[in-house]
This record gives structure tokens, sequence and C-alpha cells, in this order.
């Protein structure tokens, strides 16, 4: 059975309140799971967060932030031929950094017969790039994040 939270706030708002801060942020959707933001739930009024982070409902909250960014290689055909496309792609900062079981949830190109190319390229992009971890209240949590690639011919 899933917890429920005391009070007025319940677990659906702090994450509806965590996607918000994220999009406020400018970042491409990101979400904390994992068992860091339960206890959150139970606690009072949290601190003054420390710089770097974001004050809400669950606590002190730091986003991921890429360390180390991988760039997609663009397919030389689809180059060759100016094919644009965009990938969307979603899956887990664990607390290493690291993207788990990234998957492709969406994707689109000018021409279709590129698609599985472009994909894979931005699959290997996100699988190589690493990230300063997620923490609530000082401790470290998995994330989960959708970013979208953009293959813009130029």
């Amino acid at each position: 059975m899933g917890r429920t939270a005391p009070d007025r706030t319940t677990a659906r708002q702090v994450v509806l309140q965590a996607l918000r801060i994220c999009q406020a942020l400018a970042l491409v959707g990101c979400l904390a799971v994992g068992h860091a933001l339960a206890p959150t739930l139970l606690a009072g009024d949290p601190p003054t967060c420390p710089a770097g982070e974001t004050r809400m409902d669950a606590g002190c909250v730091r986003l991921p932030e890429p360390v180390h960014r991988i760039w997609p290689s663009y397919p030389p055909e689809a180059r060759a031929k100016r094919v644009e496309g965009l990938v969307k792609i979603g899956g887990t900062i664990n607390t290493k950094g690291e993207i788990e079981e990234p998957t492709v949830l969406t994707s689109s190109a000018t021409d279709d017969s590129f698609l599985r190319a472009f994909e894979e390229a931005a699959l290997a992009a996100v699988k190589k790039t690493r990230y300063r971890p997620a923490k609530v209240n000082g401790e470290l949590v998995d994330m989960y994040f959708t970013k979208t690639v953009e293959f813009k011919a130029h």
C-alpha cells in the first residue's frame, strides 16, 4: 500500500510541486523518486536551503546538473541530405550520476527513414553523459528526467 502524507500535503502535491519547480528552472522534465522523498513528507517546515538548492514542500532540493555532457553525432547520411529530427528520451539519473535505462519516448524526422539513426545517436550520447546527482534534504536520490535531443541541419 502507498504511504499517505499527514496534514494537507499529499505525495501527489509534492510530486506536482517538484515538477513545477523543474519546469520553472527550465529543466526538461525531472522528478524525484525513491526512498528519500517519503521521510520529507513527514517533516515539519524545512530549514533555509543551502546555496544551489530550492525549497519546496519536500524540503531542500538540488536538481541534477550535467558534469560531463556528450553531444550526439549527427548521422552523416542524414546531414548530407539535410534531414532534421527530434528524439525525446526518458530515464533515471541514479545517485552515482549515471543514466539508468534511457528509452526513446518519441521521435520525429523530416525523413522517417532516418528515425532509427537519430534515436541511436541520441541514446548513445545520453548514456555517456554524467550528472551531479539530485539531493533532497541533503540525501542523494534517483531522479527521473526527459531530454529532447535536436538534430538540426545548418
